[in-house]
Parts: structure tokens; C-alpha cells; sequence
């Protein structure tokens, strides 16, 4: 039997919200938990799944790089997933960068 695991998604809405939902047949078999910009798509499409809400912050203005760092740290010390995915987002910079230090593999 193959392994579960606990995968973060990470997603801001548009394109990179469907690229991911484009990739359910293989991350139906695991645990999932969103981490997701609020947006009118997101709201919609992640209706009933686990979604953690966080703040889009632009990540090439030196606050928004921190607080969006800060932010993804919090969540991955509560959520604690064993692999974060994303297609792309701005947002998924500091989940990335916090996942590293954390020892988390990031794709």
C-alpha cells in the first residue's frame, strides 16, 4: 500500500488555481489542506475542502516578502505537511522559503 502524505496546495486564484485542480487525480489519494488567497474562484472552487485563507501580499516590496514569510511559517508549524506544491503563485515564495528551513520539500 502506498504511502499517504499530508500535501499543502498553494494557490492564488486564476490559472494557477485550476493548474492545481488539474492535478486532483493524483492528490486525491492524500491528505490535502489549501493555503489560498480569498478571492471570489478560490471561494467557490475550494467550497468544503480545507483551506487555510492568507493574505496575497506583493512579495517584491521588502514588507510583503516578510509578513508573507511570517505568515507561512505560522502555517506550516500548525498544518505540519510533509510536501507543499504550488504552479506558481507570488504567494507560495514565502511558504517555500519557510518550508526550506523547516526541512519541508517544496515543488
Amino acid at each position: 500500500m502506498a504511502r499517504k502524505y499530508h500535501i499543502l496546495l498553494i494557490s492564488s486564484s486564476g490559472g494557477v488555481l485550476l493548474d492545481l485542480l488539474a492535478l486532483e487525480p493524483w492528490w486525491r489519494q492524500h491528505e490535502t489542506t489549501w493555503a489560498a488567497a480569498r478571492a471570489k474562484d478560490t471561494e467557490e472552487m475550494l467550497s468544503g475542502r480545507r483551506t487555510r485563507w492568507v493574505c496575497e501580499r506583493r512579495v517584491t516590496r521588502p514588507w510583503g516578502a516578510v509578513l508573507g514569510f511570517a505568515e507561512a511559517r505560522k502555517i506550516l508549524r500548525e498544518v505540519r505537511p510533509d510536501v507543499l506544491v504550488s504552479a506558481g503563485s507570488g504567494m507560495a515564495i514565502g511558504f517555500f522559503a519557510a518550508a526550506r528551513l523547516m526541512g519541508i520539500p517544496s515543488f
